[in-house]
């Protein structure tokens, strides 16, 4: 406390405007004063503090008054902002406990995190090392120290981001231990899932948003929530379509994955130029079919005829049931001379009591298609606004080809963090706890080595016959 205060003073002779000037080896001096540090001017007299003799300092002083108010204002301002920077800090961060807390209560805490998170975001790395603190409860859990991300960036109005360009393990959990832990997180109605989801929202980074928000680009959009400038996908410019790069679609995961919203009617000619300049393969629409009537569709209903889209020519050559709620099609796009061919997976009874079985099922089955693919292309997912369903689909998948690829650890709330700064509201509260359900179910249904679908159902695409008309 005593060097703290020595400090202000010593800011309160810097505010006094006193300048030092060097003297020989060991001694300073202000105007006429010699031999002495650290002396404050009134009206070009000297008052000397510390008088240097012969290498030795001794008192020789009588103290400004002026400087010590200005030095003890000055601390006492400093003390006052810190104090405050504490009290924020420690209620971000205080948790209500598992043994005392009812949902509802946790409910109540999400929302205040919610709406306290965005007045603490530039205190984030500060943030996030209370987060790594606190995880570490888990054996399982290792230390994370090498988080890069970028400078700060600033919107028109004044609101502040931190763009995060690389998460590294937060919670790594070894695989062998991954389905007790999952099971663990899943009891007592999920509410360490919730807890996670919780320090999760505290980390969220806002990135700009600033090319989706303009004038000429708002009615491309289904909803508020818009690409991140960073990584949104940028259509190719022509001379057909002069300045007109947008598309409300973000590359997300390593751009292993393009997840959008479901495409407007001003909005088809774009959604089928991006499949076209991305090279796109396949296509994975997360929709209920209630959801279909709010949306105006992208491809023919009928299978064999032509739908013109800008200079691309779509046509649904077949069309098959699998399950009681995944579509499938095979859409040809022409461009000119060229031809491709795109896999359209339609995943449309969306049940929330049997949902995670289902959705494994889908996801392993979908995955399973892409062996054949020559070369490697994002995949796109949306569902209506281009979040949640596509969120879960996406990151379900993911962390589901780390566990086939050999992963050793697991980190979902990391990969999650990730989807989430790369993709606003990709993942909700709720459709974290499904995230977590999938998983479970993964692990029990199958094993930690590459296996593969029943080969027999490979190829059915073709047949016409399975075919059912879907709105």
């Amino acid at each position: 406390m005593y060097l703290y205060w020595s400090l202000c003073f010593k800011i309160g002779l810097a505010l006094l405007k006193c300048v030092e000037a060097n003297l020989g080896n060991h001694c300073y001096t202000v105007n006429d004063c010699g031999g002495y540090s650290g002396a404050s001017c009134l009206n070009g007299l000297c008052s000397c503090v510390f008088t240097i003799q012969d290498n030795q300092c001794t008192v020789d002083a009588k103290f400004s008054f002026r400087a010590i108010v200005v030095g003890v204002v000055c601390g006492t301002v400093i003390l006052i902002f810190l104090i405050i920077i504490g009290i924020l800090l420690y209620r971000n961060f205080r948790v209500p406990t598992s043994g005392s807390s009812s949902i509802s209560e946790i409910q109540t805490y999400i929302e205040y995190k919610r709406k306290s998170s965005d007045l603490l975001c530039f205190f984030y790395p500060m943030r996030l090392a209370v987060y790594q603190f606190m995880c570490l409860g888990n054996k399982d859990v290792k230390k994370r120290d090498d988080l890069h991300s970028s400078k700060i960036n600033t919107r028109p109005s004044g609101y502040m981001y931190l763009q995060v360009t690389k998460v590294i393990q937060i919670r790594p959990i070894k695989v062998e231990s991954l389905k007790s832990h999952v099971h663990e997180f899943l009891r007592h109605d999920g509410l360490e899932v919730r807890k996670e989801y919780m320090h999760l929202d505290t980390l969220v980074t806002y990135s700009e948003a600033t090319v989706g928000n303009l004038p000429q680009n708002i009615e491309k959009n289904r909803s508020a929530k818009v690409p991140y400038d960073f990584n949104r996908v940028k259509l190719l410019e022509t001379s057909d379509y002069p300045g007109e790069n947008y598309i409300n679609a973000s590359h997300v995961l390593q751009k292993g994955y393009i997840i959008t919203q479901f495409p407007l009617r001003t909005t088809l000619t774009g959604f089928w130029r991006m499949i076209w300049e991305q090279n796109v393969s396949n296509i994975i629409m997360v929709a209920p079919l209630n959801e279909l009537k709010k949306c105006h569709r992208y491809y023919s209903a009928q299978v064999g005829k032509k739908c013109i889209m800008g200079d691309l020519k779509v046509t649904v050559i077949a069309s098959v049931l699998h399950g009681e709620n995944l579509k499938i099609r095979k859409i040809l796009l022409r461009r000119h001379k060229e031809k491709r061919t795109v896999t359209h997976f339609h995943i449309y009874a969306l049940n929330q009591l049997i949902l995670a079985k289902e959705f494994v099922e889908n996801v392993k089955f979908i995955r399973s298609s892409f062996r054949f693919q020559t070369q490697p292309s994002p995949i796109v997912v949306h569902s209506g606004s281009g979040v949640e369903w596509s969120g879960v689909f996406v990151l379900v998948d993911y962390l589901i080809q780390k566990i086939e690829n050999g992963e050793k650890t697991i980190d979902i709330p990391a990969d999650t963090l990730q989807l989430l700064d790369e993709r606003k509201s990709s993942i909700t509260e709720k459709h974290y706890e499904l995230v977590y359900s999938c998983i479970r179910k993964y692990l029990k249904l199958h094993t930690t080595t590459k296996r593969n679908i029943v080969d027999e159902q490979e190829g059915s695409i073709s047949n016409i016959d399975d075919y059912e008309e879907l709105p």
